[in-house]
């Protein structure tokens, strides 16, 4: 690329990379280092040749891209940012400094044997991960893997399947575009076979390895077809002829992975992985096992010349079965098994060490150290090496070994010791020391803390200080697991962790508690963990006092004397201001309190008996203390922290008292302080205009600064986690409930963070919504940019943690078929009150009428369930069931759909059937009289504050009665308010988004508002471009619209 090219490609990019120089080529592209101006980093830039583009059909390889962009593997690099130019689709990767392998083998030629197995070894675990994730590499070559340090990096994973599915074969055969690279290329992907899979890059990576062993590919030729043609044909060439110092092991390897049918090759990268690292370990154990047996066995010299000439023979019978028979004794080794290796040192030190080790590691239960006489038999009480000790460990079945020394003095000892585990070879999992007096109880106490700190290897979290352990080794382990994952805050796998330990000892009283305590942090009933806190409080002798009193709390909670418990939860804050376990009880015994008591300083003489000020602030100081606590922020799109912070417009804290009388209070301010003043639900019902707007004044007020105090908070736990991708959604989140667009940078920036496919569905999904929300209506660029990210979303899979998420994107982008299908696999229908079979049908009729399409699809299932209600209802029952089943459906049709329910039933109990039941007859005196009711309504409830599935009835009603005015204002309303609306996954709610939109539109053409009307349709075209069939007539219509 020549300068004016360069500054060509500048010049595109200019807001937001500054391209620096040209580093590379490749088959489809050119390479640029640059610079990413919104994070101050270094990236590659990778664009695609003109001549490749112009064969690929550019939307669909870029919407691929986008999909194998999930990838986060320590040995991928991972993909940033795509896009095109002009017509050429670039891509956009770290700056990996270093060199490519293909680099340092033209340097090098050959590679060291380890070096060699390492960056194969690496490369077969990232092919492992991507292909769980159904992505294919299809072109693994050195030029594709980056070398960064001791770090082995696959580069360009999913652009050869990108450029794949988006060129026709005709394009392929006329263009020659090439995939894959023959020298690396498996043969059935050579011939094109439709079913390559994962193992075409097994065999890939086997020419790598090859190639880094031998000095070059397997098979070479004179042009590409030639040698794909060897591929196919020729056996692979025999490795140790050019490399002799390679092992048969390995070449059998190399062979097995360059096997010409599939099914003969490694069935996965993690298989190859495992068998690459057990060669190494294995011929690094028989290189050291022989020179022992060389110094130890004088006898095997006498022979000479012929009995070295037998074992010669002998080791090459069996050096190819040495690799199996290592990975069938490393699979029988009991981990439980602890091997204690002669020691280092004076004899009688060595030896009684070794004692005082067994004796203290036989007090654990579910450990056992192998029997002194089998150990003293098999070493003739010398110390071995690593090696030698992995070998007899393997011999003995034990999963774990320890080799120590010993020294001494007058005065004190010194105790080594190192613990191996045998899948791990000769790598250590710990190397202590420990120092002892020379009295006997001094030596016992000190052997007790080294094989406790040997076996338990974990410290103890801050959360566990003091807790009173066990002598169970599982039961140890898994509360420590428990607790680590409290610090993470992942309660789910806490629960499951502390359940193990005290199921391993029952008597276990700290793991009782901690496991009632986590299960009613989670918010499971009470019945969960009722009989873990009765056990913890039982354990009088081993509990600490704050322990005790935790136990107390709980159970006082369970017993339902939630003063006492919340009075317990005070006391221990009292005595333990920094624990942050105190803390979060309390917040929540305050939270969950909602009786409301006579108060005549209150102005409506009532309160809570507990304050939400007083829990606000426990929260608070419970975050200060665990700031991975922040993590409770993120169920459900941090639904936790938005209730207790009642962010939402329409929040208030229900309550009743002693004799059930039911309160509702909104929050208002007392000066700074966010109040809730119960009032008596049927007086709150029965408020003035007057009252009511005055009350949503304040109420606005005390939202506003709530949700200040969610963005304060969000702020700390980004201080807290910097790296944390949920920390930034949170804060992204805050940002956009205040109506701040920086929230859509902070959310990009938190998708670059995620680690998990959950955490990438998941912020795609919320990234779709947010970027939609500022876009509305006319930006059209960001518009297009929601609609590209929502074309990939939903093709992910839609049966995971979001896939509610997932749905309502679909819903959002017209694919009304995989919503129907989405929502039927997850769920079984709208109402336990109708017969399972109807509540199904009515949950797709629901669905349907969002969409307000096809007509007689909702014509024919609401025919079918009003079939289905005479047959399995009784009569007297059968007007309540269709009003359940009805109603909803009813009202989400019209305009575009008038079921024959709305006139053919009675709907006098319903606010706006009635009035859709006079527009269809056209009654114009009713349809007045209801336009006027619900006129009147939304002045206490205003359309911002309403459902959306509200608007489209409610806006279509209005202009029926000859006020369209008011359903245009009602519409604006709404979706201007959508900016700072909370997280909403109904794909109910989405579809009838996208036609309030429709609506608008309409209204705003039939009064010659041509601009507002080309805003809203155009924002409509874009979503519902690629939507069902059954919706095009609608998307038709828009386009229209959008005519000059």
């Amino acid at each position: 690329m020549n300068a004016a090219d360069l500054a060509w490609l500048a010049g595109k990019l200019a807001e937001t990379y500054r391209i620096d120089r040209e580093i590379g080529r490749g088959g489809w592209g050119v390479v640029f280092l640059a610079t990413d101006l919104r994070h101050n980093r270094a990236v590659a830039i990778k664009l695609m040749h003109p001549d490749t583009a112009g064969h690929v059909a550019r939307g669909r390889f870029l919407r691929e891209i986008a999909v194998e962009a999930r990838l986060s593997h320590p040995h991928i690099v991972p993909l940033f940012d795509s896009g095109e130019v002009d017509g050429l689709p670039y891509c956009v990767m770290p700056y990996i400094e270093g060199e490519s392998l293909q680099q340092r083998l033209a340097r090098e030629r050959q590679l060291p044997v380890a070096d060699a197995l390492r960056i194969a070894r690496q490369v077969a675990e990232a092919l492992h991960y991507a292909h769980a994730q159904g992505v294919v590499h299809r072109d693994i070559k050195p030029a594709n893997i980056l070398l960064a340090g001791p770090d082995a990096l696959v580069a360009d994973f999913g652009i050869a399947r990108a450029i794949d599915v988006s060129v026709t074969d005709a394009e392929r055969t006329a263009s020659g575009v090439q995939l894959g690279s023959p020298l690396y290329m498996a043969p059935e992907q050579a011939a094109g076979d439709p079913n390559t899979d994962g193992r075409a890059d097994i065999y890939s990576l086997g020419c790598v390895l090859f190639e880094m062993l031998a000095g070059d590919p397997p098979f070479g030729a004179a042009n590409p077809a030639a040698i794909m043609a060897r591929h196919a044909l020729d056996p692979v060439p025999p490795l140790r002829t050019v490399r002799p110092s390679v092992s048969p092991a390995l070449q059998e390897i190399v062979e097995r992975a360059l096997a010409k049918v599939p099914a003969d090759r490694y069935a996965s990268g993690n298989e190859l992985a495992t068998e690459l690292e057990l060669v190494a370990g294995t011929e690094s154990w028989s290189g050291a096992h022989a020179q022992r047996v060389a110094r130890r066995r004088s006898l095997w010299r006498v022979g000479g010349l012929a009995v070295i000439g037998v074992s010669a023979i002998a080791a090459a019978a069996t050096i190819a079965t040495r690799r199996q028979a290592a990975v069938r004794a490393v699979a029988q080794a009991d981990t439980t098994r602890i091997l204690i290796v002669p020691f280092e040192g004076p004899a009688a030190e060595a030896s009684a060490a070794e004692e005082q080790l067994r004796r203290a590691i036989a007090r654990w239960n579910g450990v056992t150290p192998v029997d002194q006489f089998l150990v003293g038999e098999r070493t003739e009480r010398t110390p071995l090496s690593p090696s030698d000790s992995r070998a007899l460990a393997l011999t003995l079945r034990a999963g774990r070994f320890v080799r120590g020394a010993v020294s001494a003095n007058r005065a004190e000892g010194t105790m080594r010791a190192v613990l191996y585990d045998v899948r791990n070879g000769e790598e250590a999992l710990i190397d202590d020391n420990e120092r002892h007096g020379t009295s006997a109880g001094s030596r016992d106490t000190a052997f007790a803390r080294l094989a406790e700190r040997l076996l338990v290897r974990q410290p103890v979290p801050r959360s566990a200080e003091g807790s009173a352990l066990t002598w169970s080794l599982p039961a140890r382990q898994s509360f420590l697991r428990g607790h680590a994952a409290i610090e993470r805050w992942n309660l789910a796998e806490a629960d499951s962790a502390l359940d193990a330990a005290w199921q391993a000892d029952r008597g276990f009283g700290d793991a009782a508690l901690w496991l009632a305590l986590v299960r009613s942090w989670a918010g499971r009933p009470a019945s969960t963990w009722h009989a873990a806190a009765l056990a913890a409080a039982a354990d009088t002798q081993r509990l600490g006092a704050r322990a005790r009193a935790m136990a107390q709390a709980l159970t006082a909670s369970v017993d339902g004397d939630v003063v006492r418990a919340c009075r317990r939860w005070e006391d221990i804050t009292k005595r333990a201001p920094f624990d942050f376990a105190a803390w979060y009880s309390l917040a929540q015994c305050l939270d969950q309190d909602h009786l409301v008591v006579r108060d005549a300083t209150s102005p409506s003489g009532w309160r809570f008996r507990s304050s939400y000020h007083s829990a606000l602030l426990a929260y608070l100081r419970a975050f200060e203390r665990l700031p991975s606590i922040h993590r409770a922020l993120a169920a459900d799109a941090f639904a936790p922290v938005r209730s207790l912070l009642q962010v939402g417009p329409n929040a208030r804290r229900s309550g009743f008292t002693a004799d059930s009388a039911v309160f509702l209070a909104s929050a208002s301010l007392n000066g700074d302080t966010i109040v809730f003043v119960p009032h008596p639900a049927a007086d709150v019902q029965r408020a003035s205009l007057e009252t009511v707007r005055a009350e949503r004044t304040v109420r606005l007020q005390a939202m506003q600064r709530q949700r200040e105090l969610f963005r304060d908070i969000a702020t700390a736990w980004v201080a807290s986690e910097p790296q944390s991708a949920l920390a930034r959604e949170a804060m992204a989140l805050a940002l956009q409930l205040l109506g701040d667009p920086s929230a859509i940078d902070t959310l990009r920036h938190a998708a670059q963070m995620a680690r998990t496919d959950a955490e990438r569905q998941r912020l795609a999904v919320a990234r779709v919504w947010m970027q939609l929300k500022f876009a509305l209506p006319d930006d059209e660029r960001a518009l297009r940019e929601a609609r590209a990210l929502a074309d990939s979303v939903v093709r992910m899979r839609s049966d995971g943690p979001d896939d509610a998420g997932i749905t309502s994107v679909a819903a959002l982008t017209g694919r009304m078929a995989q919503v129907q299908a989405a929502v039927a696999r997850r769920t079984a229908g709208v109402s336990a009150r109708l017969p399972a079979s109807v509540s199904a049908l009515v949950t797709q009729l629901n669905l349907v009428a969002a969409f307000g399409a096809p007509a007689d699809s909702l014509l024919r299932m609401e025919r079918r369930v009003s079939e289905m209600i005479d047959a399995m209802v009784p009569a007297e029952g059968r007007g309540n069931a269709r009003a359940l089943a009805f109603t909803r459906a009813a009202r989400m049709a019209w305009p575009d759909v008038l079921l024959r329910s709305v006139t053919e039933e009675p709907w006098s109990a319903d606010y706006l059937l009635p009035g859709l039941a006079a527009a269809a007859r056209r009654d114009t005196m009713r349809l007045r009289v209801a336009a006027d009711t619900l006129r009147r309504l939304r002045q206490f409830w205003p359309p911002s504050q309403v459902a959306f599935d509200a608007w489209v009835p409610e806006a279509a009603l209005m202009a029926s009665a000859g006020q369209a005015d008011v359903a245009a204002s009602w519409l604006d309303q709404g979706l201007t308010a959508l900016r700072v609306s909370q997280p909403n996954s109904d794909p109910i709610h989405a579809a009838m988004l996208v036609r309030a939109m429709a609506l608008r539109a309409d209204l705003a053409r039939r009064a010659g508002d041509r601009e507002t009307a080309r805003r809203w349709a155009g924002a409509v075209a874009e979503l519902w471009a690629d939507a069902d069939a059954a919706l095009q007539p609608a998307v038709r219509r828009m386009r229209a619209m959008l005519a000059p």
